[in-house]
């Protein structure tokens, strides 16, 4: 089973970000009493929340071709002008992490969305020359994780924006019950809940996770798996409670066995765990103060009651 076949075929399968369904609807619906394609489209938030699986979508609620591109190939002007040069009317072009394009990539971006022109600078020194290309109608959809790393200027050039929401737990088990039904498992209730604690309350995090529950029911030719059965698969794959990852688990442990409950500074703490202040800041920390196990205060650096009660499930097993 491919993961497009797992990707949401209407705005109705799609869990969660209820709003920017609605403003898509009205959007598309709009496009269409225009007889014009939908205009240029920026998504935002963090990895895994959807946005590609969003951009299948509108190209299926248009029925349009969709070509995909990655910000980190397009490092020279002629990897995205191979594209546009080939485009039909109506067709959407996705650039996935568009914050990753080379600086001479993006400014060549300028005329397209704002005149659907593609300026080609021709010949060298005194002899160059520009020729403006009229491009076919089309949408460009960017996505991106660092939102704030896109130049001011092509971001305004993007009318809808659109933000992704985090999910939240109810929303978790919705989609791992949706996909527990693709995958043809029987899991009750309880086995959901539970499995939706490891997932980060992150989309792409759940369904990889039932993946492997899948995987295990092939194998024992079992469709019905109980909470136990579901436990020891997650044990032997040695998932960590709530999720967590290595960087994080060795960082709460850290703090807790050097300093309990005191407060610690950010750098007497990097030197510690010998990591960079902003690999902390940036990677470790956020998950563990949205769980509410970490807090900041002005001495530094705290453990919650919460952060206590998982660092006492993680010291039953060896990390």
């Amino acid at each position: 089973m491919s993961t497009y076949n797992f990707r949401p075929q209407t705005f109705a399968q799609y869990i969660g970000q209820e709003q920017i369904k609605k403003n898509l609807t009205l959007a598309i619906a709009a496009s269409k009493l225009k007889q014009e394609p939908l205009d240029h489209i920026i998504i935002a938030g963090a990895s895994g929340l959807g946005k590609t699986s969003l951009a299948y979508l509108i190209a299926k609620m248009t029925n349009s071709e969709l070509h995909i591109l990655h910000g980190p190939n397009l490092q020279k002007p002629s990897d995205l002008i191979s594209c546009l040069t080939q485009l039909h009317d109506y067709e959407i072009v996705f650039i996935d992490e568009i914050h990753s394009i080379a600086k001479e990539v993006g400014e060549i971006l300028y005329p397209v969305l704002e005149d659907n022109k593609l300026n080609l600078v021709i010949g060298k020194d005194y002899n160059t020359r520009v020729i403006n290309l009229d491009l076919p109608k089309f949408t460009l959809i960017g996505a991106t994780t660092l939102v704030h790393q896109l130049p001011g200027p092509l971001l305004n050039r993007f009318l809808h924006h659109f933000y992704l929401s985090p999910y939240q737990p109810a929303e978790i088990c919705q989609i791992l019950a949706t996909t527990m039904e693709k995958y043809h498992l029987i899991l009750a209730a309880d086995v959901i809940a539970y499995l939706a604690t490891f997932t980060r309350n992150n989309p792409r995090q759940a369904v990889n996770l039932l993946k492997h529950v899948y995987d295990y029911s092939l194998v024992v030719n079992k469709t019905n798996l109980t909470l136990p059965e579901v436990q020891d698969i997650l044990t032997n794959l040695n998932y960590a409670p709530a999720g967590l990852n290595r960087l994080e688990i060795n960082y709460l442990l850290t703090i807790n066995e050097l300093f309990g409950t005191q407060p610690v500074g950010l750098v007497s703490l990097s030197q510690v765990i010998n990591e960079p202040l902003l690999t902390i800041t940036n990677v470790i920390e956020p998950y563990l103060l949205q769980q509410g196990f970490l807090l900041k205060t002005p001495r530094g650096r705290v453990l919650t009651s919460s952060g206590l009660a998982i660092i006492a499930q993680l010291r039953k097993k060896t990390w």
